[in-house]
């Protein structure tokens, strides 16, 4: 239209800049992060420079387009600083080294444009240049420090995994087993000793009584600082730092006293280098519950080194195979029926063969009770009450959360096995 003056071009000194410049840039800004801050210096590495070169890379071209359009960084452009803030708290590099680096890849990708800055752009570009870095240096913080606070609880989480793969045995090569623990920043040469806590037999089941083993575990951890724990088997597991089970023993105790609401029954395996020795500790510990419980019921706590004299089972086929010959028949009658055989027989031996406190314990009548327990000794072929029948059967009763059938049956403690009041047999 007549009278109007045709619009001036927006002038974009940096457009020119080539993706082989910005290269050039970011190259030089490593090498100036790592000349000028320590922290980089200690920590460098190609890994290292390649990553604050890549990062650079985006963030000079993010710079540069800001400039030429006259605006702050859009929430996309910081996606990149952002992440790369996230990863230098991986890498073991401080906050203010960080805040700093961002400071010098301004300043060097300033000094390698601004000759191309006409005179009367100048101030505005430099303003600009400064309100980018408060942006970025924004970001980078909001990251860094998010990242910061949440890596405790995944290394934590992944700590718990790893404990729990000991405790099942899941792992069984040393080597892999020494190298996933560094990777989570602990050193398996030091003398440890397993712990394992277990709500007893009057006692809910764990998820219920989580809060209170929680405490439990607090207590045990700031008196030995750098345990590491998971829960495992409707149990709590601590690899705790000592050379002596002796002073386990005796924190777990006042531990028990102050901070435990709810009954526990304890094993403590003996000190051992290692994962695989740390393994071991783990099987110790649940054999010394188990076989204490049997031998010293009144006992809490109780140490592999004072029951290892009769822990003549193993883990595995040994122990398996022994419940399967004693109880093969209820085993399979409970398993193809769904009824309760097994929690009958436990019961009835927990109250002494007292069959007038076995029905009350059970909540049900004591005619019941006699044709349960008549039928247990259909399926056995044996007289239940007989001295060696008797023993044989309550031994293979208590080395039930020893076996495989822990699991297939979900009975983890002894006193798990009993049912619940007026269930069928």
């Amino acid at each position: 239209m007549a009278g109007l003056e045709p619009s001036t071009p927006v002038r974009r000194p940096w457009s020119s800049t080539r993706r082989e410049e910005v290269e050039e840039i970011a190259r030089e800004i490593g090498t100036t992060i790592r000349t000028e801050i320590p922290a980089y210096a200690a920590m460098w590495s190609e890994e290292l420079a390649a990553d604050v070169v890549e990062a650079n890379v985006a963030n000079v071209s993010v710079y540069l387009r800001c400039l030429d359009e006259d605006r702050d960084p859009r929430t996309p452009e910081l996606e990149a600083w952002e992440a790369a803030a996230r990863r230098r708290v991986r890498q073991g590099l401080p906050l203010e080294a960080v805040l700093r680096a961002n400071r010098i890849a301004l300043r060097v990708a300033w000094e390698r444009t601004a000759d191309r800055v006409p005179r009367s752009e100048l101030t505005r570009a430099g303003s600009r240049t400064l309100q980018y870095i408060d942006f970025i240096s924004s970001a980078a913080e909001r990251a860094y420090v998010k990242r910061r606070d949440e890596l405790p609880r995944s290394m934590e989480q992944a700590t718990q995994l790893f404990v729990s793969r000991l405790v099942t045995g899941a792992m069984s090569d040393e080597t892999a087993i020494r190298s996933e623990a560094q990777l989570l920043g602990h050193d398996l040469t030091r003398v440890r000793v397993a712990v394992q806590i277990t709500p007893s037999l009057d006692a809910d089941r764990v998820s219920e009584t989580e809060p209170q083993l929680q405490d439990l575990l607090q207590t045990l951890r700031s008196g030995f600082p750098g345990s590491l724990w998971a829960w495992e088997l409707s149990s709590l597991f601590l690899a705790v730092p000592a050379a002596s089970s002796k002073d386990v023993e005796k924190l777990a105790c006042s531990a028990i006293r102050c901070a435990s609401e709810i009954p526990v029954k304890v094993g403590i395996g003996s000190p051992r280098v290692g994962g695989l020795g740390l393994r071991t500790s783990f099987q110790e510990a649940q054999a010394a519950r188990v076989l204490g419980a049997m031998l010293r019921p009144g006992i809490v706590v109780h140490r592999y080194e004072d029951v290892r004299m009769f822990d003549v089972f193993k883990h595995g086929e040994p122990i398996d195979a022994f419940v399967e010959a004693v109880l093969g028949p209820l085993l399979a009658h409970d398993r193809e029926h769904r009824t309760h055989t097994l929690q009958t027989l436990h019961a009835f031996f927990l109250c002494g063969m007292n069959r007038k406190s076995t029905a009350a314990r059970l909540g049900i009548h004591r005619n019941t009770l006699n044709y349960r327990l008549e039928s247990v000794e259909r399926l056995m072929d044996v007289a239940i009450a007989s001295g060696e029948a008797s023993f044989r059967i309550q031994l293979a009763l208590r080395l039930i959360p020893m076996s495989s059938w822990a699991t297939i049956l979900d009975i983890t403690e002894p006193g798990a096995l009993a049912p619940a009041p007026g269930s069928s047999a």
